[in-house]
């Protein structure tokens, strides 16, 4: 099958995947440009991608390791040649930055993305080599299965990538100056972490380490540290094992708009095994706490009528705005406030 975009045939020297997949173009971009997201798809399954940089501009710097199951390493260092976002990447490993010939190149690899309507997207990923022999050298190493592994990873992830309207998430920032706080958990970091970063806006994965092949630190290509971001405040997810556990000693704290934005993430919070508790507070699935508080209580908690309003915050579990402004007498509670 042959394409107007991008090459526009298929010259000699080139191996091609062209198929249609049920994920719209945003999230496959997504999956292809935020390092967290890409790491978890771009290996085919058991090996798995424990570092990435990409710097997204033509002559920027794109760099991956690959992990076998049994120790194998593998670095992949070149740069981007073409960044059309939305719609088409080319990359090559024949430069590293500051366009440095690499010595022998093996391809230049050509991305791209089709809007096929319906949510779906015709994805093409091309890899162009220099010579016959290195087109029958990739074939032996298993081109069509491992890319065509690749594609189906991507488009499960893109999937399952939430459609709820968020707020542009920046660039993904450098994580190792940043004061994070790290929390505990066995074995339930990257779905905690995904699971967080579906609620907020500006919220996404950095980037997820997975364990070393060095004894007492758990078994070798597991997830052992998740880097994310919610609504901008940095987070570590650490899969720490069973020695220690969350409690309300460390919470997370959100300030919510109004009561729309206060039910939703409440609801939530406490569906799977979550639990409420008092004032805001609730814990989830997980084990972690949170405290869940509209702006407006706040504001009501500290204005000049803060005596009449924290006896009735003391009374709620999820936090009511119109019972606590009925409590301060600025309305009369309505029939479905009264009921609550």
């Amino acid at each position: 099958m042959t394409t107007n975009a991008g090459l526009g045939s298929e010259p000699e020297h080139v191996l091609t995947i062209d198929r249609l997949l049920d994920a719209p173009v945003e999230k496959l971009w997504r999956c292809w440009t935020e390092p967290g997201l890409f790491q978890q798809w771009f290996c085919p399954r058991p090996w798995y991608v424990t570092d990435v940089r990409m710097d997204l501009r033509p002559g920027g710097e794109f760099h991956s390791v690959f992990n076998g199951p049994d120790g194998e390493s593998f670095e992949n260092a070149g740069v981007f040649l073409e960044v059309e976002p939305l719609r088409r990447l080319v990359s090559t490993d024949a430069f590293h930055p500051g366009w440095i010939p690499s010595g022998r190149a093996f391809m230049a690899a050509e991305t791209l993305f089709e809007d096929a309507g319906g949510g779906k997207t015709r994805y093409i990923a091309r890899a162009m080599h220099w010579d016959r022999d290195t087109l029958e050298e990739h074939e032996r190493m298993g081109f069509h299965e491992g890319w065509g592994q690749c594609v189906d990873q991507l488009e499960a992830l893109a999937r399952s990538l939430p459609s709820i309207e968020t707020e542009p998430a920046p660039p993904a920032p450098d994580l190792a100056p940043r004061v994070s706080t790290c929390l505990w958990f066995e074995g339930q970091a990257l779905p905690a972490a995904e699971f967080y970063c579906t609620l907020l806006p500006q919220s996404r994965i950095e980037r997820i380490r997975y364990t070393p092949e060095v004894q007492g630190l758990g078994e070798p290509g597991s997830v052992l540290v998740v880097d994310f971001t919610l609504r901008g405040t940095p987070y570590m997810a650490l899969n720490g094992g069973p020695h220690f556990t969350l409690d309300e000693a460390v919470s997370i704290s959100v300030s919510t708009e109004d009561q729309a934005e206060t039910d939703r993430l409440w609801e939530a919070l406490i569906a799977d095994g979550g639990t409420e508790s008092r004032c805001g507070w609730l814990k989830d699935r997980f084990g972690l706490s949170w405290q869940i508080t509209p702006k407006r209580a706040v504001e009501l908690l500290n204005g000049p009528m803060a005596a009449r309003v924290w006896p009735a915050l003391f009374q709620m579990r999820k936090i009511d705005i119109a019972a606590l402004e009925a409590a301060a007498g600025l309305h009369a509670p309505s029939a479905t406030t009264a009921s609550r």
